[in-house]
């Protein structure tokens, strides 16, 4: 009897251990241009509060509603379409709005309307949604445009020595700030000193712990506790089990635990509980697969799917908690 149990629960063990260390073969589903999509290169993605998924381009804005794809262009002589095709960062507010940096200006775009309206600020990216509103940079100025009184209020100024590329806002109400130069933290309207100097981050996430994951272009993924411990995951070539690459430009949670990391050498997608990753690259004879391994942007929508913009082969997408292995 005894040996029997044993053997019961050395088998399951072994089966979460290699649900672990084997990766899962997930079915990607695709949009391409052939489905409608008016360009390949994905620059950021988004769900309204109607479930709609919204696609920025870099040949118009793109609207998918789960059966056809509409796209956004400029209309000669209409004051009300969107003004150029390159849209280089999309959030919205989840209650009607949609705001866009396009040729270094904020947009707004009304969804039941239809209108754009550029509005009197310079915008580049980044451009975040918190819970208090619209962030962006705006000539070395990080503003927030308020939910409730749709007014704007000055955020920080930046210094000439720091460039930012992604702005996220912490539990307590602060906000970092990642770039080129490395990692900051603002407090009622004070900078930080540099908290990581030397790594180049393009995107910032904070989990339900309060963890801060930072996804950097030259040395890889960072976890920061809130009590400031630092964790370094590194690409290691002889570990197919470390993380797809030190160049991180992106990342998204899911509601099954897992952290998707996407890079311009293919997707990872990280255990949090057991620090394992595995990792997925598009396999030519594999249909079902990630059809191009160049990741620039990553999104959790509401019903847990998770959206994959790629630098050439457009929208993949999934929902992990609907495929069990």
């Amino acid at each position: 009897m005894k040996f029997l149990l044993y053997l019961h629960i050395s088998l399951i063990l072994l089966f979460y251990r290699a649900h672990d260390v084997f990766p899962q073969d997930f079915i990607f589903e695709h949009l391409e241009t052939k489905d409608g999509l008016s360009q390949v290169t994905i620059n950021d993605i988004y769900q309204d509060e109607l479930g709609r998924m919204w696609f920025a381009t870099r040949d118009g804005l793109n609207r998918y509603d789960g059966n056809e794809i509409k796209i956004f262009k400029p209309i000669p002589g209409d004051s009300t379409s969107i003004p150029a095709t390159k849209i280089s960062a999309l959030v919205g507010n989840g209650n009607g709005s949609l705001y866009m940096a396009i040729s270094g200006n904020l947009v707004r775009f009304d969804i039941k309307n239809e209108n754009f309206i550029t509005l009197p600020y310079k915008a580049s990216v980044p451009l975040s949604r918190t819970k208090e509103g619209i962030v962006w940079n705006c000539e070395r100025k990080i503003y927030l445009l308020e939910n409730q009184t749709d007014s704007v209020r000055l955020i920080c100024e930046l210094p000439s020595n720091i460039y930012i590329r992604k702005i996220c806002q912490a539990k307590n109400g602060d906000y970092w700030l990642g770039g080129g130069t490395g990692l900051y933290k603002v407090n009622s309207g004070k900078i930080s000193e540099n908290l990581l100097p030397g790594y180049h981050i393009r995107h910032l996430l904070e989990d339900h712990d309060g963890n801060l994951w930072i996804c950097s272009e030259n040395l890889g993924l960072v976890k920061r506790t809130p009590e400031g411990e630092i964790t370094v995951f590194r690409h290691d070539k002889g570990n197919p089990g470390s993380i797809v690459s030190d160049f991180v430009r992106t990342a998204c949670l899911d509601n099954l635990g897992y952290l998707w990391i996407g890079s311009p050498d293919g997707l990872s997608r990280l255990n949090l509980s057991c620090q394992t990753f595995h990792n997925y690259f598009p396999q030519p004879e594999n249909s079902s697969g990630l059809n191009f391994k160049s990741i620039t942007c990553l999104y959790t929508d509401r019903q847990g799917s998770i959206w994959i913009g790629t630098y050439f082969g457009g929208i993949n997408y999934l929902n992990p908690e609907f495929q069990s292995f």
